[in-house]
């Protein structure tokens, strides 16, 4: 498997095409787009890119992305939790 079509099993699930302006396809790296790009989409990005081992087996590689988009989610959860408002 290819980073590329790592990014792109990616921006497939992510709504609106974020990852795919986060991305630049020819020289197989993250991005800053000009205009404001969703920020999450851009993180999703560089963790793809800075966790692929591009000698790992496809299964392998997709479990290391499974992994460490989990964990983001675990931490955007552990935040998102620290605003809840406590019921009385």
């Amino acid at each position: 498997m290819k980073i590329h079509e790592l990014i792109a099993i990616a921006d497939q699930a992510y709504p609106d095409g974020c990852i795919s302006q986060c991305w630049d396809a020819k020289l197989q790296r993250p991005v800053s787009p000009r205009k404001p790009v969703d920020g999450l989409a851009r993180f999703c990005v560089v963790e793809l890119s800075e966790t692929f081992d591009p000698k790992a087996t496809d299964e392998a590689q997709r479990r290391e992305a499974a992994r460490v988009m989990q964990r983001a989610a675990d931490e955007v959860q552990r935040v998102a939790n620290a605003f809840a408002i406590p019921k009385e």
